[in-house]
């Protein structure tokens, strides 16, 4: 990772230890990189993006390749049962993201929470679902296993793509 990366992190759960164990080389240069933005609320998230999308529109961004929104519904949930217009934060989150995406040719990665299945018939489903639908996105579902007679962690990916 040579370029620049904007990390919002709602959750308040960054961890430069884990980005060290994941790139273990040059790991002062690769903190160096990550630009680290504590997202309080949703407003704060909105007026973050226009902060960076800013700073990309002018010189001082133009290499960064990747933006990180970690988590989007964080702050989502919260709101649902207040007057606040929640679904317009939303569609102007989704609109700058694809904004950044198309216009910047940058990466942007968000993670979502997963509803599990209470049923054997039903499937798990996004936690932003109908409300996170219309945006452009590759669904990633990673399913970590315990093999309990060595210890051993198993990842397995999921793919799924929106039409």
């Amino acid at each position: 990772m040579k370029h620049p990366v904007y990390w919002f992190d709602s959750k308040g759960d960054f961890s430069a230890k884990r980005i060290c164990q994941i790139n273990s080389k040059d790991i002062e240069g690769t903190l160096s990189r990550i630009l680290v933005c504590r997202v309080e609320s949703l407003l704060h998230l909105v007026e973050a993006l226009y902060d960076m999308l800013s700073k990309f529109d002018s010189s001082s961004c133009q290499e960064t390749r990747l933006v990180v929104v970690d988590s989007v519904p964080t702050h989502f949930y919260a709101l649902l049962d207040t007057s606040y217009n929640c679904q317009g934060y939303l569609s102007q989150i989704g609109n700058l993201l694809k904004y950044l995406s198309h216009s910047h040719s940058c990466i942007v990665l968000t993670t979502n929470l997963l509803s599990l299945a209470t049923e054997p018939h039903e499937e798990d489903r996004p936690g932003m679902g109908k409300y996170w639908n219309h945006v452009p996105h590759v669904r990633l579902k990673m399913v970590i296993n315990l093999d309990h007679n060595n210890s051993n962690l198993y990842y397995t990916f999921f793919f799924f793509f929106n039409e």
